[in-house]
């Protein structure tokens, strides 16, 4: 499935490189953020090559702790796809409740054997 995904991504980048390829929508169906398949192939680049200086390679497990609805969370992704590593996703731990939350994300990290974060 990964190789599908990035093949239509470059499929859109040599189309229409600056067409909306991910909008985010707040509750009330309002456009909070958007990127074009350009932009987000240039940030997910760069997600890849800080992950290879990290020393992480294809197979390899990466947290990426961020919300499920932003842009962050989608270079993540597919920076990971480029490197060939295993995205593992985790919500963002909140703030108020760290010492409940903290413990399942240690788990998280036991279990996947993840090294890195984003």
């Amino acid at each position: 499935m990964n190789a599908s995904l990035l093949t239509t991504m470059v499929e859109r980048l040599g189309v229409a490189p600056r067409a909306p390829l991910y909008s985010f929508l707040d509750r009330h169906g309002q456009e909070v953020d958007s990127a074009h398949c350009e932009e987000i192939v240039r940030r997910a680049a760069g997600t890849a090559d800080f992950l290879r200086t990290a020393g992480v390679g294809p197979g390899d497990p990466v947290l990426l702790i961020f919300p499920p609805d932003g842009l962050e969370f989608v270079a993540g992704f597919f920076g990971c796809m480029l490197v060939g590593a295993i995205a593992v996703p985790v919500a963002s731990p909140d703030p108020r409740y760290l010492d409940r939350e903290l413990p399942k994300l240690r788990h998280v990290v036991e279990d996947s054997g993840a090294r890195v974060a984003l």
